[in-house]
């Protein structure tokens, strides 16, 4: 019920006060500390009461009367922390302050560089960590064959658009790129599709991407390969590229 509530107002504060899908998990954790704020003297209040209650029954000496009530207020806040620290990381909260602009989850993604037309596969995740976004996973060549795993931080993010830098290591090789991606916009649900366009060394690349469901995702995890080829030429006959 406390969580319930809790995603209640903060969804009412970001809907108010944020207009930045950047600034929008900043501003979760400087809640977070405002509610340490209010855990003290709730602990405080609880402690009171059970002390009282435990003292109306057995009668104790100063020093173990002041014991428990150290013990108490030790208790009740580490019981409020874990349940704070995991109201705050959890993946419905998360989605309930970025509504329609969520991104995270399992996506594919088909890239071809301008240039040589040469065509690049990615099993890719993105996903929100504390107060920043991550994108991770890994490339294939056109002939399925392992290409590079990569791992960035994104750099920016606002109104259904994200970039980043990176490095991409292919075989001895370490290139320094930059990237944007484009989320085609849902009216009622979180985008499912997107467009990205990077360079690295010269190279420039644009791609199409969509979010897998949780049963395409428990198929790749089961058995990748063939179902992953079957989720790119699927998406190979939706794609404009």
């Amino acid at each position: 019920m406390a969580g319930f509530f809790c995603i209640i107002i903060i969804s009412i504060y970001k809907t108010i006060f944020l207009k930045s899908w950047d600034n929008i998990m900043k501003k979760l954790y400087d809640i977070r500390l405002r509610i340490y704020a209010i855990i003290l003297p709730i602990s405080a209040i609880i402690e009171r009461f059970v002390k009282n209650f435990i003292d109306d029954r057995v009668k104790l000496g100063n020093i173990l009367s002041f014991a428990l009530s150290l013990f108490l207020l030790v208790l009740l806040f580490f019981i409020f922390d874990i349940a704070l620290k995991y109201i705050v990381n959890s993946k419905l909260l998360t989605k309930a302050i970025y509504g329609k602009q969520y991104v995270g989850g399992r996506w594919i993604e088909i890239i071809r560089e301008e240039k040589n037309n040469t065509i690049i596969y990615c099993d890719l995740h993105i996903i929100y960590k504390k107060d920043k976004t991550y994108i991770l996973g890994t490339s294939y060549n056109g002939d399925f064959s392992y290409r590079n795993t990569f791992e960035t931080e994104v750099s920016f993010i606002d109104n259904y658009n994200l970039s980043y830098l990176y490095e991409s290591a292919v075989g001895d090789k370490l290139n320094l790129g930059v990237g944007y991606v484009n989320f085609r916009k849902n009216s009622n649900a979180p985008p499912n599709w997107f467009f990205s366009y990077f360079s690295e060394y010269k190279k420039y690349f644009k791609g199409e991407g969509r979010l897998i469901s949780r049963n395409e995702a428990k198929k790749l995890d089961i058995d990748f390969k063939p179902a992953f080829k079957e989720l790119i030429h699927d998406l190979e006959a939706q794609t404009a590229l």
